[in-house]
């Protein structure tokens, strides 16, 4: 967990990576390919998010500085990074990992604190290798962020489109 100059540090770095043009280099990687109906959805929210926010796509700087902000986790005030051991099928991992981030962000809200789960918090490891003592022989997978949302906020808003249940579930009788 992250948190005050640590995590202050972490954020510069993180952002500064993002000005600078490097590419994000996560240990676990985004898919090359996409299915088209998870292409669609991954598209369809960072329009929504852009349109929430007033920011056209042609607008190239508001663009950049939205992906910046990004990078700097929303000025979160809390950084949680999820590790699991390299030894472990990253595949069956992936199931205890999903259950885990969604537990913290349900038991957050209980609490009235917001969660986001961001791949932006994974995109430079070495950068929380630095700061978080996480050894070789982990792979840091994803981190969340939580913290007291700006309700007024557009980003905090905006509308989600949902995949309908027939869509996700296959029904036998």
């Amino acid at each position: 967990m992250l948190t005050g100059q640590a995590l202050e540090r972490f954020k510069r770095a993180n952002r500064q990576s993002i000005i600078a043009g490097e590419s994000p280099a996560p240990e676990i990687t985004m898919p090359s390919a996409w299915p088209d109906a998870h292409w669609k959805r991954y598209r369809d929210v960072g329009q929504r998010v852009l349109t929430s926010m007033s920011i056209a796509r042609e607008d190239k700087e508001s663009r950049k500085r939205h992906y910046e902000d990004m990078y700097y986790l929303y000025d979160a005030p809390c950084a949680i990074i999820i590790c699991v051991d390299r030894s472990l099928s990253i595949e069956y991992a992936m199931l205890d990992i999903g259950l885990i981030s969604q537990t913290i962000c349900l038991s957050a809200q209980a609490r009235g604190i917001g969660s986001c789960i961001m791949a932006a918090t994974v995109s430079f490891p070495r950068h929380l290798r630095k700061i978080l003592p996480i050894t070789e022989d982990k792979t840091v997978v994803i981190g969340l962020v939580l913290g007291y949302p700006d309700e007024d906020s557009p980003i905090n808003g905006f509308t989600r489109a949902r995949a309908s249940l027939d869509e996700m579930v296959t029904w036998v009788e």
